[in-house]
């Protein structure tokens, strides 16, 4: 089967509103299974958040299947670069993969360690496994931002191979399934941040129903414009009103993109959840610190146009510049002549104070 019919795909859309509606990272893996479940035909759903760096899975399964033991769970770390879907990690990161696109039974049954110590001993025969792109879970006790981390969903049969209906809904899912982790990641991460999150919530016609003072001070300090005190910004309920329309008309998954206001030396982020079944939108907003460097990238000049242009901005001369980013003095030249051009100016005077103006930090 190489397509699906109207009904797998009402399922699918079914199955993608249900995946945007996990907001909770702590019960994600298990609510994620239940939802994978009614939708697939799989021996076993399970879901993990693998640490490739270190060979570390996290394991989650459905309440009434028991989790490994620690015999089993040492196995699958002494032996987790033999799996041949880890393996061929260039190959299957990027897509849905299943042990039997890499290796042919005869060829998984002559695996001593990952096949007779831990996927036969578990009545697995074929894994068919979503990854996410690389995920940096900061939250995890054990993982560093050097790790490289994904989350998975895998599909186990006691059986030979998948059907092709199976790896067409999970490459349809992978996509959504990393925002939804995605949002219920950033979401965690603002509560257990409560004294940089605000939160505003509104009504369907716009009216303001609770809202943090946080959230009050934001919005006067990048919506200077407001009529009055406590009044909702009129662009910022465009905005709303604009996401709520193309998602609820499309039947899309509740979850906008979100909305940036740099201002100065910060960055304002808004994020729209739209809560239909409780007939409000939840307006989570969050103020960073922006970098030189990444408000440099918005002039639209090379990397290296952008580190010679920020160390210009404090101060280096050419000598300096050169032996900061080891490269030749006649290089630094080089890139000054192309930072000219593009802001069109003469002299590093002239290009500090235009930049400045640019990025409105006078």
């Amino acid at each position: 089967m190489n397509s699906l019919n109207f009904d797998d795909l009402q399922k699918l859309n079914h199955t993608i509103e249900e995946i945007y509606s996990l907001d909770d990272l702590d019960t994600f893996g298990v609510r994620a299974i239940d939802i994978v479940d009614r939708l697939m035909f799989s021996d076993l759903v399970t879901f993990h958040i693998v640490n490739l760096s270190k060979g570390q899975v996290s394991d989650f399964f459905s309440p009434d299947f028991p989790r490994l033991t620690t015999e089993m769970e040492q196995v699958r770390k002494q032996y987790f670069y033999e799996h041949p879907i880890v393996r061929h990690m260039s190959i299957s990161l990027n897509r849905v993969s299943a042990i039997s696109d890499f290796v042919t039974q005869k060829e998984l049954h002559a695996m001593e360690g990952i096949y007779h110590q831990f996927l036969r001993v578990a009545g697995i025969e074929d894994q068919m496994i979503l990854c996410t792109p690389k995920i940096n879970d900061v939250n995890s006790s054990y993982l560093s931002r050097e790790d490289k981390i994904v989350v998975s969903i895998s599909l186990n049969n006691e059986k030979w191979s998948f059907a092709n209906r199976d790896r067409l809904f999970l490459n349809l899912l992978r996509p959504h399934l990393f925002q939804a982790y995605s949002n219920a990641q950033k979401y965690q991460q603002l509560q257990q941040q409560v004294e940089r999150m605000s939160e505003i919530v509104l009504d369907p016609q716009g009216r303001v129903r609770s809202i943090y003072p946080q959230a009050s001070m934001l919005l006067d300090k990048y919506f200077p414009t407001r009529n009055y005190p406590g009044q909702f910004p009129t662009s910022l309920w465009d905005w709303v009103q604009n996401q709520v329309e193309y998602l609820v008309d499309r039947d899309l998954p509740t979850a906008s993109i979100p909305l940036q206001i740099q201002q100065h030396h910060q960055q304002l982020t808004i994020r729209l959840i739209i809560k239909q079944d409780e007939d409000r939108y939840l307006l989570l907003l969050e103020e960073q610190s922006v970098s030189l460097l990444d408000s440099l990238q918005l002039l639209g000049l090379s990397d290296r146009e952008t580190e010679v242009l920020a160390k210009l901005i404090r101060g280096k001369d050419n000598q300096s510049i050169a032996i900061d980013l080891n490269i030749s003095i006649s290089t630094v030249r080089k890139h000054l002549e192309n930072i000219y051009h593009r802001l069109k100016v003469t002299s590093r005077t002239e290009a500090i104070a235009k930049t400045l103006e640019i990025l409105n930090f006078l």
